[in-house]
């Protein structure tokens, strides 16, 4: 199949459009795809053996033309950030930080305690489950979600300096946070007893987190060292879906630069979101130790709650190896 033909027929069937009514001139949010849809693009693209850089599509905001002349071309432009490099020219406008994990064009990542809004940080990640993972939620006790959240701003989990906010360059307003801990004591960190860790209202939570035992603290000990774990990534709902993309990614990949530096020998990860499985699947140093397809997930008495969903939801448990 001919690129052009490839990328409309893709874009049709995601939209339920006929192709020759997407304008090519256009770019795939203009056209009207979300961070979901743009995931489905992407993985279509990789079906059909194309190389496609998520990096490109949000750094070069390409029309559908231009997506198809690098089809043909069947490669690419290198990402103008590296993983984790930051220029001279960012850490002398931003010298009220600490330190700068790492930059894209409109956003940096820096330590979490390091943000005079850091509190903004908290409604973030208390709306993060509701607002960006709905098909979780349903079976959430809001109330037991709510105080294990409470428990990350008010536990002291953040005083130990490992969790991380990007930040708007323009602004300087944090937009997104990501709240990590030690793998192997994040519940003793958060102040759960092993109960509360496995109530009802957390059993599904706990199961998708450790892929049924997979990331156990034992399993990521055949690696040897202390892992950190990526446990809560809350984006400000507002921003755009290019933004969006675009702070996943440099989030994605400022973390991996501190965990090396506070002694981590890599991440461990729960995905609940089909871009972020996106970038694992684009770096070499990524392991998938299990993915779950949501709409194939059965809960203990045998039912399947997500049955209605797309293919294309899935949760996965990566680890990032340094």
């Amino acid at each position: 199949m001919a690129e052009k033909e490839l990328v409309l027929t893709t874009l049709s069937s995601i939209l339920h459009v006929r192709p020759e009514a997407i304008d090519t001139s256009k770019g795939l949010p203009e056209i009207g795809l979300n961070s979901l849809h743009v995931a489905q693009f992407i993985i279509a693209m990789k079906k059909n053996h194309y190389v496609i850089s998520l990096g490109d599509i949000i750094t070069e905001r390409l029309t559908i033309n231009d997506i198809v002349s690098l089809l043909e071309r069947n490669a690419m432009k290198d990402n103008p950030y590296p993983k984790g490099n930051v220029t001279s020219e960012t850490e002398n406008t931003f010298k009220q930080f600490s330190r700068i994990f790492a930059e894209s064009n409109n956003f940096i990542v820096v330590s979490l305690n390091d943000c005079p809004d850091r509190d903004h940080g908290k409604q973030l990640t208390l709306t993060a489950f509701t607002e960006t993972h709905p098909w979780i939620s349903p079976l959430y006790n809001h109330d037991e979600i709510t105080k294990l959240l409470n428990n990350c701003w008010t536990s002291g989990i953040l005083e130990k300096n490992i969790s991380v906010a990007a930040v708007d360059k323009t602004t300087q307003k944090m937009v997104a946070c990501c709240i990590n801990a030690n793998f192997a004591t994040f519940q003793q960190d958060l102040g759960l007893t092993e109960e509360q860790s496995f109530s009802d209202g957390f059993l599904l939570l706990q199961d998708l987190i450790e892929m049924k035992g997979k990331l156990e603290p034992a399993t990521l000990g055949r690696y040897g060292g202390n892992w950190m774990y990526q446990y809560s990534f809350a984006v400000d709902p507002n921003l755009s879906v290019g933004e969006k993309l675009e702070v996943s990614k440099v989030l994605l990949e400022g973390i991996p630069v501190l965990a090396k530096e506070k002694g981590f020998v890599g991440v461990a990860a729960k995905n609940a979101n089909p871009i972020t499985c996106l970038l694992d699947e684009e770096d070499p140093n990524v392991e998938c130790v299990d993915s779950i397809q949501v709409n194939q997930y059965t809960r203990p008495d045998g039912t399947q709650p997500f049955k209605h969903l797309p293919d294309i939801e899935r949760v996965t448990s990566t680890v990032y190896k340094f």
